[in-house]
C-alpha cells in the first residue's frame, strides 16, 4: 500500500511529494518515489531552489527514518544533464528531441554525491525521447520516458517506461503499444526488501 505525502506549501507548482513504498505483505518502507512539480504546458517551467532545499531534506529525513532504500525521484521537464550524458555514449534508447529548457546543475551534482539512493531519475515532456543513461557514478540511471498517450504532439509509436524493483536491483525497460520490449536496462543496488 502507499500513500503520498505532500511537500511543503510554498513550493511552486502543485506535485512535490513523496510516496514511500511498502514490501508485499510488510510494514517496512522498501522503496520511496519522490516528484518535484517542474511545470510544463500552462504552468511555467521551472525548478526553485526551495524544491531542491525540500527535496535534499526529505531524502535525508526519509533515509534516516526509512534507512538506505532505493529510491526514484520523477519530474516533467527533463535537465539539461539529461542530453549531456546522453551525448557521451552508453545509453539505450533515442533522443529525437533536443533537451534545451531546464538547466539546474545543483541537482544534477546532489543527486550523483549526497543522494545515492536514487537510482532512477526518470522525466518525460519530450514525447519522442525515450533514452536511459548510466549516471557519472554509473550507480543510478537518468532515462525519459516516451509517447504513451493518444494527445499531444508526436508520431512516434506509443510505449511506456516500466520501472521494476527486484531484491537486488532496479530494471527499466520501454513496453510498446504492440507489447514488445525495448531498451532494457538495469542498476544494482544493496538494498533488499
Amino acid at each position: 500500500s502507499t500513500q503520498s505525502t505532500g511537500g511543503a506549501p510554498n513550493l511552486p507548482g502543485e506535485s512535490n511529494y513523496f510516496i514511500p513504498i511498502y514490501g508485499e505483505n510488510s510494514d517496512l518502507v522498501s522503496a520511496i518515489i519522490y516528484n518535484l512539480d517542474t511545470g510544463g504546458g500552462q504552468i511555467p517551467v521551472q525548478m526553485s531552489d526551495d524544491q531542491v532545499k525540500w527535496l535534499l531534506a526529505t531524502y535525508t529525513d526519509n533515509t534516516v527514518m526509512y534507512g538506505n532504500v532505493p529510491s526514484i525521484l520523477s519530474f516533467h521537464i527533463p535537465l539539461m544533464d539529461f542530453q549531456r550524458l546522453y551525448n557521451k555514449g552508453n545509453c539505450v534508447g533515442s533522443l529525437n528531441n533536443t533537451i534545451d529548457e531546464l538547466d539546474k546543475p545543483i541537482l544534477f551534482k546532489f543527486i550523483n554525491t549526497l543522494m545515492p539512493n536514487i537510482k532512477l531519475l526518470t522525466t518525460g515532456h519530450y514525447h519522442e525521447n525515450d533514452f536511459c543513461c548510466p549516471g557519472p557514478t554509473r550507480s543510478q540511471l537518468f532515462c525519459q520516458g516516451r509517447h504513451s498517450g493518444y494527445g499531444g504532439y508526436s508520431t512516434v509509436a506509443r510505449g511506456s517506461r516500466i520501472i521494476q524493483f527486484s531484491a537486488d536491483k532496479l530494471e527499466t525497460w520501454i513496453r510498446m503499444e504492440d507489447k514488445s520490449v525495448k531498451d532494457y536496462i538495469s542498476v544494482p543496488y544493496n538494498t533488499h526488501f
